[in-house]
């Protein structure tokens, strides 16, 4: 079955708890690099390069169990906090996190991230350092309007969302997202375009993609401003999802 035929059946809400499969998710999407993961890495590399975007604190909302798109955020920050709806995506970190056996492999990622930066021979300091400054891994429904509920944080200095916000109650959601960010704080999100299916094994979830004019009232209507989109051309491969490629928005918190 396709992805663009099992669109109409795709899993979403409560369902996702039970059939989303964390290592089969890490093995289709993570052994190998996809183009989308490209595109985020370098993009993120060219907008940290401007300065400004780093902080005490950064929050992942929605990790799912990878940390393949913070490598490159790692040195810009000193606590990198993650967070999932689900607890077993939350252990995926955890265990990678203090070493433990039978954790997914990320040594590809440091290596690739070091290279970049011209430092390919530190790719181990890089990732020892990364795992330093991981600390929690929260409980998230980015639904609430605070997204870490029971948890009362003080904002962080950057959110990032990548590969998660679906379109459903969007202009909603990233208010709430937003609420976590500091005055003066960055917003960055990666997802992909015009996709309304993924495909773990033999389970569709479902992903509904809104058009960038969508995004970018949904941005200033939650107290955006300085909103930078950048989009990439590479799809992520027609028999895992039926997006057409991928973006990236940048915005800052305005202060009240």
């Amino acid at each position: 079955m396709n992805v663009q035929a099992a669109t109409a059946e795709a899993v979403s809400g409560d369902r996702y708890h039970d059939l989303f499969d964390t290592e089969l998710f890490l093995k289709n999407y993570y052994v190998e690099e996809r183009p989308s993961a490209t595109f985020a890495r370098n993009t993120l590399a060219h907008v940290l390069r401007s300065g400004r975007i780093g902080g005490a604190r950064l929050l992942d909302l929605g990790s799912g169990p990878t940390i393949a798109h913070h490598v490159i955020l790692s040195k810009y920050f000193n606590e990198l906090a993650f967070s999932d709806l689900t607890e077993k995506n939350r252990e995926a970190m955890r265990k990678w996190r203090d070493g433990e056996a039978g954790a997914f492999d990320w040594d590809s990622t440091f290596k690739c991230v070091a290279a970049l930066e011209g430092e390919e021979e530190n790719w181990m300091a890089l990732k020892e350092s990364f795992r330093n400054k991981m600390s929690t891994m929260y409980p998230c429904d980015v639904i609430n309007p605070n997204p870490l509920h029971p948890v009362l944080s003080k904002p962080f200095d950057c959110v990032t969302n990548i590969f998660c916000l679906e379109a459903a109650s969007h202009f909603r959601v990233i208010r709430n997202v937003t609420s976590l960010l500091k005055d003066g704080g960055h917003l960055i999100i990666v997802n992909s375009l015009r996709q309304s299916a993924y495909i773990v094994g033999d389970v569709h979830f479902s992903a509904r993609s809104l058009e960038k004019e969508e995004y970018i009232r949904s941005l200033k209507f939650a107290g955006l401003d300085e909103i930078s989109w950048y989009e990439g051309e590479e799809t992520t491969g027609g028999h895992l999802t039926n997006s057409s490629g991928v973006y990236m928005i940048v915005a800052m918190k305005k202060a009240i």
